[in-house]
């Protein structure tokens, strides 16, 4: 599931639409520097660009189905919208927010960071939509926006 540690820190992390439902929902939203931090304790670290594109080779026996394997069975919005959820990823659509709070995309869209960098200022993303069942793994957002955390194993 997504993540909801509560770093120590307030001001890298937050609840869609400053909403506590929402995180208890979707877990908590981090900005990059959050993410990276708090996935990096024993064992553990943000995917890479790399990750993301070794389970969509693993998923190319089904290109068009791909993100269906990922999505949980309920909670998003559009049409397919739900997924199948047969690699137990429960994604959920916890949309993201800019610098500023201002927040969009919830039940319909969800990103969740990677370490890699695309420029000095964006890192690549997994997105997942409810509007269709393609996996995306060369997206990219701003560090400064919020979005989900799935720490991995090393």
């Amino acid at each position: 599931k997504n993540l909801e540690f509560k770093p120590s820190a307030s001001d890298g992390y937050m609840c869609y639409g400053d909403d506590d439902d929402n995180c208890a929902t979707y877990g908590y939203l981090y900005n990059y520097e959050t993410a990276w931090s708090v996935c990096q304790s024993s064992g553990w670290r943000l995917p890479t660009q790399e990750d993301l594109q070794n389970l969509l080779e693993y998923l190319d026996s089904y290109p068009e189905e791909s993100a269906a394997y990922l999505k949980a069975t309920s909670g998003w919005e559009g049409d397919p919208g739900n997924g199948n959820d047969e690699l137990s990823f429960t994604a959920l659509p916890g949309g993201l927010c800019n610098a500023e709070g201002t927040c969009s995309k919830v039940g319909s869209l969800g990103y969740w960071w990677t370490s890699t960098e695309k420029s000095r200022t964006s890192k690549y993303v997994l997105k997942l939509s409810g509007d269709e069942d393609a996996f995306y793994a060369n997206s990219n957002l701003d560090t400064t926006f919020f979005a989900s955390v799935r720490c991995v194993r090393e």
